[in-house]
């Protein structure tokens, strides 16, 4: 069988084209017999600045040269998109392979009506990945546990609901005081506890970066699946909001979810134990599921190349 894997070529700090490289070296090792072509996907005149397109930054296409069936394993975020994005021949995808963007809007992030092969996550940069490394053996109790629930980035939703409510610390990105990746990693080195919220997607590099510190995430409840399952509670401290996801009004189901959110946050901001070992815990997780070798190893897993024939 010959094999064409359409990816973006590594050449920067940035990990999902690094990871794509580190999948193609894998899988020409691990399977000798078949013929593996690597494309890249910025030589394509099909490719479109569009991340929806069939050959985007985001996504990896692993392809029977002679079938043309396929499968995709991807990390963007919007995957509903795919039915209207350039260049998908969906009839031909046999698998879909991803965790993040498998849900139909932003605010109630209600999962899609399509099967997804749960997958994992990442980090956003090798710089990035560099840092946690050098920071990640500090001792959990030399870190501070903050006064109201931190989180600085781009603000919009529910993100923006918070930045208008004094019992959260939010910053916008772009207020004069942005972190470069390492420094924002350092940031969220100080702190035993460190929350995040859900964004274009449910998962985000934030939630990896947290947890591959050993500090304890905490987040609303994640409906998004992975290979491992993050399991609320144990792997990261989850604020469940099941009690309101029949509210319809957007504003109210934010000020309910910001309520639930602090509730829980003074539920727990006093039990070190608890926070040192989800920290302890979802460090494990992270170590075991979100390194490109990890990932790899995952993906040999997932991928049966009979579907290709």
């Amino acid at each position: 069988m010959v094999i064409n894997c359409y990816y973006e070529f590594p050449g920067n700090e940035w990990n999902v084209p690094r990871y794509f490289q580190s999948f193609f070296d894998k899988l020409k090792g691990h399977y000798p017999e078949y013929t593996f072509n690597s494309i890249d996907t910025r030589t394509l005149d099909e490719r479109t600045n569009s991340p929806c397109c069939k050959y985007s930054h985001h996504h990896m296409i692993i392809e029977n040269d002679s079938t043309k069936k396929y499968f995709l394993v991807s990390y963007w975020d919007k995957m509903n998109c795919i039915h209207e994005g350039t260049g998908w021949d969906i009839e031909n995808c046999v698998e879909k392979i991803t965790t993040s963007g498998t849900h139909i809007e932003d605010t109630y992030y209600i999962p899609m009506d399509e099967k997804f092969t749960p997958f994992s996550y990442l980090t956003p940069r090798s710089d990035s990945d560099d840092m946690i490394q050098k920071l990640c053996g500090m001792d959990n109790n030399e870190r501070i546990i903050p006064d109201k629930p931190m989180f600085k980035g781009f603000l919009y939703g529910f993100r923006m609901s918070l930045y208008n409510d004094d019992r959260y610390d939010v910053q916008k990105t772009g207020d004069g005081n942005y972190f470069h990746y390492p420094d924002y990693i350092k940031h969220l080195n100080n702190y035993a506890i460190n929350m995040s919220l859900n964004g274009a997607g449910q998962i985000c590099y934030r939630d990896m970066e947290i947890l591959g510190l050993g500090t304890a995430l905490f987040r609303p409840k994640l409906s998004t699946e992975f290979h491992n399952s993050l399991i609320p509670d144990y792997h990261y401290i989850s604020v469940d909001y099941d009690s309101i996801k029949d509210v319809k009004s957007k504003n109210q189901y934010y000020s309910l979810l910001s309520d639930l959110m602090i509730n829980r946050w003074n539920e727990v901001i006093t039990d070190r134990d608890f926070i040192n070992e989800v920290a302890k815990n979802g460090k494990k997780w992270f170590d075991e599921n979100v390194p490109k070798e990890k990932h790899g190893e995952i993906l040999l897993k997932i991928l049966n190349f009979d579907k290709l024939l």
